[in-house]
């Protein structure tokens, strides 16, 4: 058995986070103009509204996202964040 395969796609912008119970569903937008939805299911309403409020701040602030997908589970990642300590070199 193999390793498992992931699929990165960047840079993607959020234009739209709804939530309905434990469902979230962000609209994204890829280089090009291409537009995805990405649904999330949580464990609780609780943490489906943390991660809503999560897609809206991107949203306002225009955050570059990483959508990472592999298996039966995905995600959306900061750049900035994800790549932030690689240059953090000492000199």
């Amino acid at each position: 058995m193999g390793a498992p395969r992931l699929s990165v796609l960047e840079p993607v912008r959020v234009v739209d986070a709804r939530q309905r119970g434990r469902r979230l569903r962000l609209t994204v937008v890829a280089a090009g103009g291409v537009i995805y939805r990405v649904r999330f299911l949580f464990e609780s309403v609780h943490e489906a509204a943390r991660q809503h409020y999560l897609g809206t701040t991107w949203l306002a602030d225009k955050t570059p996202l990483a959508y990472v997908r592999g298996g039966n589970e995905n995600a959306l990642i900061e750049i900035d964040a994800l790549f932030g300590g690689a240059f953090a070199l000492d000199d």
